[in-house]
C-alpha cells in the first residue's frame, strides 16, 4: 500500500527574519506631540523624548533641544552640556550610546507634576576624534 499525501510530513516554513534597524543617534528624535499635555501620558512622552536626546547631543554637538528642555538647576543636564561643548571644541563626536528603556513608571504629585521613573540601560558608546 503507497502512503497518500495526506500521510507525508508538510514542509516546514521558517518566516525570514526582519532584521531590526540599528538606531542611529545622529538622527534627531521626534518631538512626540503628547509631550503637550499636561498629564501622566504627556510627563511619560517628554521623559522618553529627553532620553532620546541623550545620545543624539553627543552624536551631533547639537544642544538647542537638550538645553530648552534642561532645568538651570539640573545638575545632570548640565554636566551634559559641558561634556558636549568640550567635545565639540575638540572636534570630536560620538555614535552608539542608545538607552533601552526596561520600565518607566508616571506618578502623579500633584494636578500639574508628575514624577516619572525610568530604568534605563545604555549601549556601547566610542568617542571619535577629528
Amino acid at each position: 500500500m503507497s502512503p497518500s499525501a495526506l500521510d507525508s510530513p508538510s514542509p516546514t516554513v521558517t518566516p525570514t527574519p526582519t532584521p531590526t534597524p540599528t538606531p542611529d543617534a545622529s538622527v534627531k528624535p521626534e518631538r512626540p506631540a503628547a509631550m503637550d499635555q499636561a498629564d501622566s501620558a504627556g510627563a511619560e512622552a517628554a521623559a522618553m523624548y529627553f532620553l532620546q536626546l541623550y545620545p543624539y547631543v553627543y552624536a551631533t554637538n547639537d544642544l538647542t533641544e537638550w538645553r530648552a528642555l534642561s532645568h538651570p538647576e539640573c545638575v545632570f543636564c548640565a554636566s551634559v552640556i559641558q561634556d558636549v561643548e568640550e567635545q565639540a571644541a575638540l572636534g570630536h563626536y560620538s555614535e552608539g550610546g542608545e538607552l533601552v528603556v526596561q520600565s518607566i513608571e508616571t506618578i502623579e504629585v500633584s494636578s500639574d507634576f508628575y514624577s516619572v521613573i525610568a530604568t534605563v540601560q545604555q549601549q556601547a558608546a566610542i568617542e571619535y576624534d577629528a
